[in-house]
């Protein structure tokens, strides 16, 4: 694998691009025959697959790689061997031969993880138990079009289940300044650590199960 492949795992992949990218997404949106000639991924084939049913994620995916001139390929659970006579890794070994990249809908993030690390062209994460982050890049897109490119220091607040959506946020407010208040009810232990992502401490408040882990400039206590 190439050193400088660069995966899309979890939001903070993106690193310095984030703004970049939302940026790009909102003038491509607003007056897409500005860049109807930009193909980027003209002549590329993306493998797109899921192990669970998807209809915003699917039609999305589909619908932009087709826009940017590449050509998807949809895979579904049953229809490729991977998990029964093929393991994670020699599917992506096989795949990266044909594909010049892969989405992966899945269950376990610890799958799309082992993809990406035997894959030799970009994995993007579709959805896993763990982390959703294009969810997390779309809502942020429908923040700066609604209150500008600067985010910094806005206040967002995640009431409801620790999922992958509350982990996929916390880390998302992170990358852009974004004040996170998270009131979470964790069902199960799986997505604890995570919520409690060392890059929230200057910048979270989180409370789960009605009891306060995490004050802004404060310690986690994860007990």
């Amino acid at each position: 694998m190439s050193d400088d492949l660069q995966h899309l795992l979890a939001i903070d992949d993106l690193a310095d691009d984030l703004r970049g990218i939302l940026e790009w997404a909102i003038r491509f949106k607003q007056d897409p025959e500005r860049d109807y000639d930009f193909k980027p991924l003209d002549e590329l084939s993306i493998g797109c697959i899921y192990e669970k049913p998807s209809t915003r994620t699917r039609v999305s995916f589909e619908v932009g790689i087709n826009k940017l001139g590449g050509q998807p390929l949809t895979l579904l659970k049953n229809d490729i061997q991977m998990g029964k006579s093929e393991t994670i890794a020699d599917t992506a070994a096989v795949l990266s031969r044909f594909l010049d990249g892969i989405t992966y809908r899945c269950f376990g993030h610890d799958m799309v993880e082992t993809l990406a690390e035997h894959a030799t062209v970009p994995v993007i994460n579709g959805l896993s138990d763990l982390l959703h982050p294009c969810q997390v890049l779309a809502d942020l897109q429908t923040m700066q079009e609604e209150f500008g490119d600067d985010l910094e220091g806005r206040r967002v607040a995640w009431i409801g289940d620790g999922n992958n959506m509350a982990t996929s946020w916390g880390l998302g407010a992170a990358s852009d300044n974004i004040e996170w208040y998270g009131i979470i009810v964790m069902r199960s232990s799986k997505n604890r650590a995570a919520t409690m992502h060392p890059a929230h401490d200057d910048h979270a408040q989180i409370w789960i199960n009605g009891e306060q882990v995490l004050d802004v400039g404060g310690s986690a206590n994860l007990s």
